[in-house]
């Protein structure tokens, strides 16, 4: 297993600099809770990519989550304002 750096760190563990209005959203597996990457795939330490979707608005976010659910029912989504609240689970 490879050693994370600290870009990578910060790319995956920190959460994002939002604006006003932004958020942020992760994806996870329904059944398990597991974090999965950008591509759907499992979140790994040993193979870092981030795990966070910027929207400029909820509105863009919830079309976004929408839109995905339609293919995917397996999944939930978490959003997060811009001091790392939770907004939604869904």
């Amino acid at each position: 297993m490879g050693t994370l750096t600290t870009a990578d760190k910060q790319l995956i563990m920190e959460f994002p600099i939002l604006q006003e209005n932004q958020v942020a959203v992760i994806h996870a597996e329904k059944a398990t809770g597991h974090v999965l990457d950008l591509e759907y795939n499992l979140y790994r330490k040993d193979k870092p990519k981030s795990v966070y979707s910027i929207f400029e608005s909820m509105q863009l976010a919830e079309q976004y989550i929408e839109r995905i659910k339609a293919q995917r029912n397996d999944l939930e989504f978490v959003v997060y304002d811009r001091n790392e609240s939770v907004l939604k689970i869904l």
